[in-house]
């Protein structure tokens, strides 16, 4: 691990910039990266300017890891300390204030937390006083919950092809229609893909027009509006393939979305060897609930169940390769597929899907279910009245 490259790599990246003044330019052999980061030049300026390859800025950026940063940065701090102390006293001394620094410097992080309780807590209930609710769309799931809140890590997981993508992309539209800006990370579609089930949801075209291509003009120039309004509105971002967490960490806070969907959590990757995809798991969630808490953002992630739930009601036990999923997910939403004859006029639900929605976990509040139904020709699901 290169020290010097992940601290240049988190201010190429525009993070944690006001550290920088706690440093020299000749505590880096990068002294000329150094020296114009601090004055506030981008990446590509400092390649042109002092002739270092973009591609090897670019690197440094790969190598940014928060949690090996923050090790760093106190690292150098307390050897900086040192090194003046040591010039004015005797060793027996110097050990002795390395051990104050060592109780200064663990303390200092709960002092900040603990101070300012009282303003706190006013001030968060001012903001939820005035705070209109960003709705899920299905009313049961909004009493619930309350709606969707900000620095909340929810996890949605179903088996494969019941509904959980369409459930996402459903909540997506509905959060953006009110006025609040979506990262949506469809990690296994493409955005053509994307934008054809916007247009089925919205009743803009069907299946067979959309597979076949065969819209009728003016259909299709009322599909062309609808999705231009959406981008010009610039609430609804679609990042296609990007399975890297470190750079959705990075687009959360370029774009600084409300709400960030991660479809889904199998196809994430970091760079670093795991010994198992538990293991794995356990690090990309833990990364995302940290991103929810920093940045300030309410993300949506979801996951596969157990092979072994298939032909039973799932529950948290049920979620794939990770128990990590349920200890920081703040809220656990599953979907199990019901069948007609489970429901008490059967007749009723002819090209519809019964759907059983579990609010599994809930730390701010109270659990439950409800029935919703899934129209498969829309590809959206609604509460009956």
């Amino acid at each position: 691990m290169d020290e010097e490259r992940i601290l240049l790599g988190s201010w190429l990246l525009g993070y944690n910039l006001p550290d920088m003044q706690q440093f020299q330019e000749s505590d880096f052999r990068y002294n000329g990266v150094f020296r114009m980061l601090k004055t506030g030049h981008s990446a590509l300026e400092i390649s042109r300017t002092i002739n270092v390859p973009i591609a090897e800025l670019a690197k440094m950026q790969a190598e940014y890891s928060y949690t090996f940063y923050r090790q760093i940065v106190e690292s150098w701090t307390k050897q900086k300390i040192l090194l003046q102390i040591s010039k004015l006293s005797s060793e027996s001394d110097v050990k002795r204030i390395q051990e104050k620094i060592d109780f200064l410097l663990s303390a200092r992080d709960q002092i900040k937390a603990n101070s300012g309780f009282a303003n706190l807590l006013d001030a968060e209930m001012e903001r939820r006083k005035n705070e209109k609710p960003v709705r899920y769309g299905l009313p049961s799931l909004d009493r619930l919950t309350g709606g969707i809140r900000r620095k909340e890590l929810t996890a949605l997981a179903a088996r494969p092809a019941v509904g959980k993508s369409a459930f996402a992309l459903q909540i997506a539209l509905r959060v953006q229609s009110d006025k609040q800006k979506v990262l949506f990370l469809p990690l296994e579609m493409s955005i053509e893909q994307t934008l054809d089930r916007v247009l089925l949801m919205n009743g803009l075209a069907g299946s067979e027009e959309l597979r076949t291509g065969k819209i009728k003009a003016e259909k299709l120039e009322f599909a062309k509006d609808f999705v231009n309004e959406i981008e010009i509105s610039d609430r609804l971002k679609i990042y296609e393939g990007q399975n890297d967490i470190e750079k959705i960490r990075y687009a959360v806070k370029q774009e600084n979305p409300f709400l960030v969907i991660i479809d889904q959590l199998t196809q994430l990757r970091a760079n670093k060897t795991f010994s198992s995809k538990r293991e794995q798991f356990a690090y990309m969630t833990n990364a995302l609930k940290e991103m929810t808490m920093k940045e300030n953002v309410a993300i949506l992630l979801l996951c596969q169940i157990n092979r072994d739930a298939q032909n039973c009601e799932p529950n948290m036990s049920n979620l794939k390769e990770s128990g990590s999923i349920e200890e920081d997910s703040d809220n656990v939403i599953l979907l199990h597929r019901l069948s007609q004859e489970d429901m008490r006029e059967p007749e009723l639900w002819d090209n519809e899907t019964p759907m059983l929605v579990k609010l599994e976990k809930h730390r701010s509040g109270s659990i439950g279910n409800f029935i919703a139904a899934f129209n498969h020709r829309k590809l959206n699901f609604y509460e009956r009245a």
